[in-house]
């Protein structure tokens, strides 16, 4: 999988993580920059296994596998770190 640093996919990317790492510098609070980043790597993990080469059932079961390790790692990355 490549980084899509021509594409414009990312721009998208870089632009959003931009914009989550200027939000952590204001609040002192990395959470939003690791739900981002979990949820993004979800994104590109499924759109790489339904976009790419390989057999379909490699691709089905890589999609599933990265969606399900996205969604959990998400919100996992709150718990325990909200503020009063």
């Amino acid at each position: 999988m490549t980084d899509g640093s021509c594409s414009g996919w990312g721009r998208r990317r870089r632009r959003r993580d931009g914009l989550l790492w200027l939000l952590q510098v204001r609040l002192h609070d990395a959470t939003a920059v690791d739900v981002g980043w979990a949820y993004g790597i979800g994104v590109l993990g499924v759109l790489d296994a339904a976009l790419g080469h390989g057999a379909g059932s490699q691709r089905a079961l890589e999609g599933v596998l990265v969606a399900v390790w996205s969604l959990r790692l998400a919100p996992s990355s709150c718990a325990g770190r909200a503020r009063p």
